[in-house]
């Protein structure tokens, strides 16, 4: 079962000191061992010549039915002499120093394997810590203690960003806000907008331990800026476009521990550091309309959509000026205009594009001969037009109109023979399913039969175990708000999945629900606005890697934050930011 949220703040919290995703994918936690057949690299014996009776090597005296065993190989019939303690960090947004009884530092600034150099006697006890951890994050440590009777390999670091929100007061007006879901760590980072009104934050991305979001001031526009998680540590990155004029950057993605922005439509690079790295890095046809948009990094390259002469296509680039080209002309006679899917899956990424046969599923490995057509779902010009909207585990999950069905579910790994239907979900109309949110081995979606309204279902990737959840609002009406379904960034897989969403049971208005997956495990978890009334949750993400934020609002207290764990007991209210009727939320 789940932890409770009080438990995980208090452990996440460990050397804190003061949420496209995202969009990576976490480690299956089985982590990584430097051994090699159980055996500790450090302790193997020197290698034989053949015929001699060295070291390290038992000699058996067939005659006397008996063997004569060496001291090497009494300790190696015993075990290893000694033990190391490694694992898997995920979800790190700068660096993170671990240690192995209050000792043995070792820092990390990048997602993978970790293993601690000093190593244990059989029986000794380890206890994983993290001593420095980014301002803006939390990180929990799982299976982190216990004691060392074999290699310890599966201690899992779990990181997340802190939730950076809109929160408007009444002398500031609506500002940045940043909370790591307690009391005391719910904090203004500034009015940017000094006697001008509202900053109006937005969050773009994590990248270089900081948090970079846009920001409106009266004498710069909307431009970007970065925090470490505190006032002081807040400041624009750069004033791009001159003056009260807007940038209007939007993020493409974090490549080598840099974040690309279109920008003005040109890619733009940037190492999130107040006076650092702010530059533009392509622009596809100088002096001209040509634009960027879209992207999804795959590995160490990163596809996006540039136009060149009027001609929208995909490239790649791996982050230098030589390496940025056309990654294929999909259509020859026109504009592909592709639009991708911006999570790589099993080394792939997903997009749809426009071509003779209509707009199509598209997958690339990010090389001219890996980028192809996956399925011409609706033969002929037409097109299919998959909207992309989740994933289960490798494989994707999109909506797709097919000969005799409207919009329907469908999921696909990338092959023409690996694409299927989920089911024709509404018989005499368009499913409307969308919203695939990963909870555990399945996805929870919304969709309707055509006689339910929108409602909670769950698919484990094949048409038999898709199904109806739960018919919230019973009968006709939508249960399901328009919004989407959101999960804890990082959880641990150990645990009880979960995933938090608007819904409307047609007493208790529109309030804030959670569910596992099945019926029993779907509830309202807090009527925030008691009755028939709403509280509208809006603003929901995640808090480090288990916690999600929200607000919702109330006649007594207006639009304020709240936090959850995924239960009704940890479902509780953070202060309010604009006390008494007035909205808080920006």
């Amino acid at each position: 079962m789940m932890r409770t949220w009080g438990w995980l703040l208090g452990f996440a919290l460990v050397g804190c000191g003061d949420s496209v995703a995202g969009d990576t994918d976490t480690d299956d936690g089985t982590g990584t061992d430097d051994s090699t057949s159980g055996t500790n690299p450090t302790n193997t014996g020197p290698e034989t010549s053949g015929t001699g009776g060295t070291s390290g090597t038992s000699t058996t005296d067939t005659s006397a039915g008996s063997s004569t065993t060496t001291a090497a190989d009494e300790s190696s019939s015993s075990g290893a002499s000694s033990f190391t303690v490694s694992g898997v960090v995920s979800g790190l947004n700068g660096s993170i120093t671990l240690q192995n009884n209050e000792g043995d530092d070792l820092t990390l600034d990048a997602d993978g394997p970790f293993t601690f150099e000093t190593p244990l006697e059989p029986g000794e006890a380890y206890a994983v810590t993290a001593s420095e951890v980014p301002g803006v994050q939390l990180c929990v440590i799982d299976r982190g203690e216990g004691n060392a009777d074999d290699d310890v390999s599966d201690v899992l670091v779990r990181c997340g960003n802190k939730a950076l929100f809109d929160g408007r007061t009444q002398a500031e007006g609506s500002e940045p806000w940043i909370t790591d879901g307690t009391d005391d760590g719910t904090i203004m980072l500034g009015d940017l907008n000094v006697g001008g009104g509202s900053s109006d934050p937005v969050f773009v991305a994590g990248v270089g331990g900081r948090l970079i979001f846009s920001a409106r001031t009266n004498p710069t526009g909307n431009e970007l800026w970065s925090t470490d998680g505190t006032p002081e540590g807040t400041a624009m990155l750069d004033e791009i476009a001159e003056g009260p004029v807007s940038s209007a950057a939007i993020p493409a993605g974090v490549l080598d521990g840099l974040l690309y922005l279109h920008v003005l439509g040109a890619l733009w690079v940037t190492d999130g550091q107040p006076g650092g790295v702010m530059e533009q890095f392509f622009d596809p046809e100088p002096s001209t309309q040509s634009t960027t948009s879209g992207a999804a990094v795959l590995g160490d390259v990163m596809v996006f959509e540039a136009q060149v002469s009027g001609d929208r296509e995909p490239w790649v680039t791996d982050g230098t000026v030589g390496g940025t080209m056309l990654l294929a002309d999909l259509n020859p006679n026109g504009s592909s205009e592709p639009e991708f899917f911006g999570r790589a899956l099993g080394g792939l990424v997903y997009f749809t594009a426009l071509t003779e046969d209509g707009r199509e599923l598209w997958v690339t490995d990010g090389t001219p001969g890996g980028t192809a057509q996956v399925i011409d779902a609706q033969p002929g010009p037409g097109g299919s037009n998959p909207i992309i909207s989740g994933w289960l585990g490798d494989q994707v999950l999109f909506s797709a109109v097919v000969p005799g069905q409207l919009s329907e579910p469908f999921i696909s790994d990338g092959t023409e023979g690996g694409t299927v239907a989920l089911g024709d979900l509404n018989p005499n109309g368009s499913s409307d399913a969308l919203g695939f949110t990963p909870l555990g081995d399945s996805a929870v979606f919304r969709a309707t039969d055509g006689m339910l309204g929108r409602e909670l279902w769950i698919t484990d990737g094949t048409p038999e175990g898709t199904e109806l959840v739960l018919d919230i609002d019973e009968g006709g009406a939508p249960g399901f708000d328009d919004g989407n379904l959101y999960a804890p960034a990082n959880p641990n897989l150990d645990d009880e999945p979960w995933a938090v969403f608007a819904a409307n049971n047609g007493v208790d208005g529109l309030e804030l629900w959670a569910t596992d997956g099945t019926a029993d495990g779907t509830q309202m978890l807090v009527d925030v606005s008691p009755g028939p009334s709403w509280s509208s949750p809006e603003q929901v993400q995640s808090i480090g890697p288990d916690l999600v934020f929200f607000f919702a609002s109330s006649a007594e207290e207006g639009c304020e934050p709240h936090v959850t764990d995924g239960t009704p007991g940890g479902t509780v209210a953070l202060p309010p930011i604009f006390p008494g009727p007035g909205d808080g939320c920006g």
